[in-house]
C-alpha cells in the first residue's frame, strides 16, 4: 500500500471512530435526581442531600507588598477559613459520587482536602500554582483528582479518583471562595 493510501486509510479509521464517539449517547442521571441546580450527595439509603455552600469565615493575605512591588512577580498567598471545625455532611464512604446540576461546568470543579483546626477548617492558595487546571491555586498536594462523568442532561459526577482518607473537604467550583464542604469519617474501608 503507497504511503497516501495508508495516510487516507488512517484518516477513515479515525474518522469513523470520532463519528462513532459522537453518537454514543450519554448517560442518564441516576433514578430521581433532583432537577434543582445544585451539589448533591446520594445516601446509600437512595435519599438525596443537598450540599450547602461552604462559608468563607476569614481570608487573609499574604505577600501583598512584595507582590505589588514585583509588579506579580512574587507570590501572592491567600488562606480561607471556612465556617465551624467540621462539615455538615458526614460520610462514612471513602469514595463519594457526587452529582452536579447547573452550578459550574465540570472542567472547573476540584476536590481539595482543609487543613483543620481547632475553630475552623482552612486553605491555601497562591498565585503561583494558578494553572488552566488549577484555576483556584490550591496547593497541589492538597488536591485530590476526581473521575467526572457527563449525563445526557447536561448534569454530571464526581468521583474521586482513590478513596479518601478521613478529613474535611472541600467541593471547589473555580475557587475557594465557591465551594461545598463534606466531611469523611473513619468508618468501613
Amino acid at each position: 500500500m503507497t504511503r497516501p493510501a495508508v495516510v487516507g486509510v488512517c484518516c477513515l479509521i479515525i474518522a469513523s471512530a470520532i463519528a462513532a464517539q459522537a453518537q454514543e449517547p450519554k448517560p442518564v442521571p441516576p433514578p430521581g435526581m433532583p432537577a434543582a441546580s445544585g451539589v448533591y450527595y446520594r445516601q446509600s439509603s437512595g435519599n438525596w442531600v443537598k450540599l450547602d455552600p461552604a462559608f468563607v469565615d476569614e481570608s487573609k493575605i499574604k505577600g501583598m507588598g512584595a507582590y505589588m512591588q514585583t509588579e506579580g512577580l512574587t507570590s501572592l498567598g491567600l488562606n480561607y477559613a471556612y465556617l465551624g471545625i467540621s462539615a455538615p455532611l458526614q460520610i462514612s464512604e471513602p469514595r463519594p459520587v457526587f452529582y452536579i446540576r447547573g452550578v459550574a461546568p465540570a472542567a472547573e470543579v476540584q476536590l481539595v482536602r482543609l487543613t483543620q483546626g481547632k475553630e475552623n477548617r482552612t486553605v491555601h492558595t497562591s498565585s503561583t500554582e494558578v494553572s488552566v487546571g488549577n484555576k483556584g491555586g490550591f496547593k497541589r498536594s492538597e488536591i485530590r483528582q476526581l473521575e467526572a462523568v457527563a449525563f445526557s442532561d447536561g448534569s454530571f459526577s464526581v468521583t474521586p479518583e482513590q478513596g479518601l482518607k478521613p478529613g474535611e473537604y472541600l467541593i471547589a467550583l473555580g475557587s475557594a471562595m465557591k465551594g461545598f464542604d463534606f466531611a469523611i469519617t473513619a468508618g468501613k474501608r
